[in-house]
């Protein structure tokens, strides 16, 4: 085989299992939407990187980097995010049940304009994006299933709402991607009877799907414009068992604590201490936790009282995670 031919399909192999290898990084909160234009970009840098230090083969690179954006592009926006293998990092397949390598979740390709049926959609949300990841609380699916997202997001996004990707709202906010959502509701193990404290509100669909789940849904939001939107959402669907309180998410909300359960929305260096004491003894708290805005960890905090009646703390890793970050006085 001549040398050129031998270079070429070195380079072909190379870069074909340099980005399949890229795009299963640690993406997963926000990111999902933005891995094919990082795809692109970097991909082209690298292009013409090569082409500057190896100019015999730049019409073969260029003709290479139009086919894997065209590739990419399909993957991601046609038959929908492709699940990473087990190797990967990625919070998703957790109980050792494994999905083929290269499996795909399958969505509609949506379109602005298109009629959407949303309980078909929702219902395939959950058999293909929570339940075929290891969401497996009949309890939290259920609630995926009864709350209806599309009432969250802005209208020009209704026809998105039940792909598996966050969603911007007002205040350049975001509403969490559905498997985050019930991610944490089947990590802090609800009961009907429960209290739960929500910090950061949002557009309020997390705390509907809480609500589902239990007695009774505190949740924090600092931005009065986002509270009064999520508390008047809530209300117009019938949601009674939910109080939205503006505030300092950083310091919880003693006045009907202690909490069952804790679910935060953002991320903050460490766990606030306000946040650990409101937590009653057994009760349980999803945090995102990391030391910069690019990496955090999602962190399973769980409350328990010794025989002498001592409280100690044990921690599960649920992964890594991206959020935005989490302001107050205890947060960054």
């Amino acid at each position: 085989m001549p040398c050129t031919t031998r270079l070429d399909v070195g380079l072909v192999l190379f870069w074909s299992d340099f980005f399949d290898a890229a795009l299963t990084l640690p993406f997963d909160v926000a990111d999902v939407a933005l891995a094919p234009p990082f795809a692109a970009a970097f991909a082209a840098l690298c292009t013409v990187f090569l082409v500057l230090i190896a100019p015999p083969f730049s019409g073969f690179l260029v003709a290479f980097f139009v086919a894997f954006f065209v590739a990419i592009t399909t993957a991601f926006y046609g038959d929908g995010p492709k699940i990473p293998s087990p190797s990967s990092k990625l919070v998703g397949n957790r109980s050792g049940k494994r999905i083929p390598p290269g499996g795909r979740l399958r969505y509609p390709r949506s379109s602005m304009n298109a009629p959407m049926n949303a309980e078909s959609a929702q219902n395939r949300m959950v058999e293909e994006q929570l339940r075929r990841r290891d969401i497996h609380d009949a309890a939290v699916l259920d609630a995926m299933r009864r709350v209806p997202r599309h009432k969250f997001v802005p209208v020009s996004l209704e026809s998105d709402a039940y792909l598996d990707m966050p969603l911007p709202i007002d205040e350049g906010q975001t509403i969490s991607q559905p498997y985050i959502v019930a991610l944490t509701a089947q990590a802090l193990g609800l009961k009907p009877t429960d209290c739960v404290l929500e910090i950061g509100t949002g557009s309020g669909y997390a705390a509907a799907v809480l609500a589902e789940l239990t007695k009774e849904v505190v949740t924090v939001e600092r931005n009065p414009l986002l509270a009064s939107q999520a508390e008047a959402r809530l209300r117009a669907l019938g949601y009674t068992n939910v109080t939205v309180i503006v505030g300092d998410g950083t310091l919880g909300f003693p006045d009907r604590a202690p909490y069952n359960g804790i679910a935060v929305t953002a991320s903050g260096p460490r766990v606030p201490p306000s946040l650990a004491g409101q937590l009653a003894p057994g009760g349980r708290m999803v945090i995102p936790v990391g030391e910069n805005a690019w990496a955090q960890e999602l962190l399973l905090i769980t409350r328990v009282v010794n025989a002498a009646g001592e409280t100690e703390w044990r921690e599960q890793n649920l992964g890594p995670v991206r959020f935005v970050p989490l302001i107050g006085k205890e947060g960054w």
